[in-house]
């Protein structure tokens, strides 16, 4: 069973991944990089045009391919997905750039209601955002290695939710019952967002079990 399966949980853990310590292996520890990408993913939602909901699904999909990548080098949690261990030497900075990448770049097609000119803008950013890192990590084997580890842990999310239905298209009926909440549709309200949403499948089947084991310890109970 893997740990932390949970949006929130991988975005706390990537977080925390910017101030990895440094390891016998690293030329130099992470600086901001995660938070770096953080900022382009957004950046990508935004000149596409992409709500919230469809902004935070890209966002945590890379956020855990970036956690299980540097996991992978530094191994301090349990994957999320991906399990190999990365060879020595492998650089972190490399290793986030690629997970981002890999992950950004395979998702922006899949962004609903996308304009050509956007999409076309959107790959030229995270192209360009790769170069830059990649440009400012020292060629060598740690460099190679560090790419390998972050695509293989991107792909290995990716696969995990290829299908995961969040771009379904459904026919939305509102409820009319008693307690449920309906919409007022009027001639300017548009058609509802992203309905298919709440059949799309979970990230965790044990989100309680876990939130409840991390509050436990720390209010030790």
């Amino acid at each position: 069973m893997h740990l932390a399966r949970t949006t929130l949980a991988i975005v706390i853990a990537c977080v925390g991944s910017s101030f990895w310590p440094a390891t016998p292996e690293r030329v130099a520890p992470v600086g901001t990089e995660v938070y770096d990408w953080n900022a382009i993913s957004f950046d990508v939602t935004t000149v596409t045009h992409q709500n919230a909901i469809i902004a935070s699904h890209a966002t945590s999909m890379m956020h855990i391919a970036i956690h299980d990548a540097l996991n992978s080098i530094d191994r301090k949690y349990e994957p999320y997905i991906y399990e190999p261990r990365a060879e020595a030497g492998a650089l972190p900075e490399a290793a986030i750039a690629a997970a981002a990448h890999v992950v950004l770049v395979d998702v922006i097609p899949t962004f609903p209601e996308l304009d050509p000119k956007a999409r076309a803008k959107a790959v030229e950013i995270v192209e360009e955002a790769y170069k830059k890192a990649l440009a400012g990590v020292a060629e060598g084997r740690g460099k190679a290695q560090g790419i390998a580890v972050g695509e293989a842990a991107a792909k290995a999310v990716l696969l995990l939710r290829k299908d995961d239905k969040r771009s379904a298209v459904v026919d939305y009926k509102p409820g009319t019952e008693p307690t449920i909440q309906c919409p007022i549709h009027g001639p300017d309200m548009g058609d509802p967002e992203n309905p298919a949403w709440p059949d799309q499948r979970e990230w965790s089947n044990d989100f309680g079990k876990r939130i409840g084991k991390a509050l436990g310890k720390i209010f030790k109970f």
